[in-house]
């Protein structure tokens, strides 16, 4: 229930040590202590207005046991020294600091200092906090059931974080650019809830920790004990409408000496495609290329292909006379693969008079969409849901990828008209690109570089054999299975001997070496599951 506007003739009343209180601002406990919900008072409430509040007739001789300050935006350092220095909050176990914009670690670390018996702490999105109150908290309340951290913008969290907090039972982590959780984490007990989701987790991997908990965290690591090797994959998807130059743009990317296609040799549905680059920094990088074939008829199929884990290339006509059109692709990807980043490329800009105005154009779109799916989120959770949003860079790449003959009319029209000299796209600008996406910190792809145990990849291994050749080939299917063997639990040899001279194929498959064990299968779901 929305509570109303306090008069000024409230707050003075309030302030003087009259009865005139709000009702719910205060709760009574049966234990005699009690509750202050200063949300009563959101719209006013400021430093000064809760020491005077502190000073009332009806709370100045109680012990608080828990303070509401949710949303209190007036707030600052200044309340925090408030409650420090009140005898009367000397032994909180609940405190509620969520959304107060102005709140620093100093505040959070005297606020922590004066209440060691926290058991109840909410700092969810107090912006200008840092990686330094969260080591306050692990320094300084031992006792802390309820840890609610969400959208602060913590990078990292301290080694011993959970040896120091044992009786964690919830920890809300949700929408920070945490890349790694500590060891220790495995610790906890089982029954702790945890919420990870809108970060870009390494460290296990995002999935792993929401899926499985901790027996899944504690499970990867323990696989990753017996070797792993880092992913250098980043899937790279190609969308725009037909004949946008996609598979043109993929060719140069590629290195071919001649990138652009003819028309016969337009993507039907979809091509796969495995680019290896070379990246500044002696980096080097797997681009699994989806091309999308353009037409409308293909998207249904298409959509199965879309994670947000995935770089976009959205490639724009220049000679579309409707500069609305791609938003289509937009909305897809918005509803397929949110949070995903998105470069655009408005191509055969050499074909077009004032490319700036196209571009200019393109830009005029994308702010409308940008702005109309903040307004969506922003209607059903606010910042919370930000994440969510995709990540559509800000500077849209020009190209031009000419024939000779093409160049040579282009240059004559420049000379006609005393435009500038275009000069034809090169493959290094999308190296580039891609070099600058891939170094950002926190991570915009946080599959890539992640670990990937070797059990993992072995199973990969078997999956695509078995896609290769089949299941009527066991020795096939043996071999590849044996290559990657090492550090895999031990198999009963007799049983894969007996099933190679089976007769027949489907026993051999399912007694041999696929009966390997339940953690094999389990290992096998992760992979595809991931």
């Amino acid at each position: 229930m929305i509570q109303s506007m306090p008069k000024d003739q409230d707050l003075e009343s309030a302030g003087n040590g009259n009865d005139e209180l709000k009702e719910g601002f205060i709760i009574e406990l049966k234990d005699g202590s009690i509750f202050l919900d200063f949300s009563k008072y959101v719209g006013v409430t400021n430093d000064s207005f809760v020491e005077k509040m502190f000073k009332h007739d009806k709370i100045k001789n109680k012990q608080v046991a828990g303070l509401y300050l949710h949303d209190c935006k007036n707030i600052t350092d200044a309340t925090a020294e408030t409650i420090a220095n009140s005898e009367i909050c000397r032994n909180m176990e609940y405190i509620d600091l969520r959304v107060i914009y102005n709140l620093t670690d100093k505040g959070i670390t005297t606020i922590i200092n004066s209440n060691p018996q926290l058991k109840h702490f909410n700092i969810g999105r107090c912006t200008k906090l840092t990686d330094s109150s969260m080591e306050a908290v692990v320094e300084g309340c031992p006792n802390l059931e309820e840890l609610h951290a969400k959208g602060v913008g913590l990078t990292s969290l301290p080694d011993d974080m959970f040896d120091k907090l044992p009786n964690l039972k919830v920890l809300n982590l949700e929408n920070n650019k945490l890349t790694k959780l500590p060891e220790s984490i495995t610790h906890l007990s089982e029954e702790c809830f945890l919420q990870f989701s809108g970060n870009p987790l390494q460290d296990p991997p995002l999935a792993v920790a929401l899926r499985d908990g901790l027996k899944g965290i504690w499970r990867y690591r323990e696989d990753v004990k017996n070797g792993y090797e880092p992913s250098k994959t980043l899937k790279t998807v190609f969308v725009g409408d037909g004949e946008a130059g996609k598979t043109t743009l993929l060719n140069l990317i590629r290195g071919d000496e001649k990138p652009r296609t003819k028309e016969e040799e337009r993507t039907i549905h979809l091509d796969l495609v495995d680019i290896p680059i070379n990246l500044e920094g002696d980096r080097t990088l797997n681009l699994a290329c989806y091309d999308c074939g353009g037409q409308k008829q293909y998207a249904v199929g298409q959509t199965a292909f879309l994670t947000s884990s995935a770089l976009y290339f959205l490639c724009i006509n220049a000679e579309e006379p409707d500069m609305t059109k791609f938003v289509r692709f937009l909305v897809m990807l918005q509803a397929r693969a949110p949070g995903a980043v998105v470069q655009v490329v408005l191509t055969k800009i050499d074909r077009v008079d004032k490319p700036e105005v196209k571009r200019a154009e393109v830009q005029k779109e994308i702010k409308r969409f940008r702005k109309s799916c903040e307004s969506f989120e922003s209607s059903v959770g606010g910042r919370e849901r930000g994440h969510l949003l995709l990540h559509i860079q800000d500077e849209i790449i020009m190209t031009s990828i000419m024939t000779p003959t093409r160049k040579l009319i282009n240059d004559i029209k420049n000379v006609v008209y005393m435009r500038p000299q275009l000069i034809p796209t090169t493959r290094y600008k999308f190296i580039k690109v891609i070099t600058d996406l891939t170094t950002e910190r926190p991570p915009l792809f946080p599959t890539l570089g992640q670990k990937i145990p070797t059990s993992w990849l072995t199973c990969r291994d078997f999956l695509y054999k078995i896609r290769d050749t089949g299941c009527e080939n066991k020795d096939a299917l043996f071999e590849a299975v044996d290559e990657g063997r090492e550090g895999m639990s031990p198999v009963d040899d007799e049983s894969v001997k007996n099933s190679r001279d089976s007769d027949s194929p489907k026993y051999a498959f399912i007694v041999g070496k696929f009966h390997l064990a339940m953690s094999f299968i389990a290992a096998i779901w992760r992979v595809v599951s991931s």
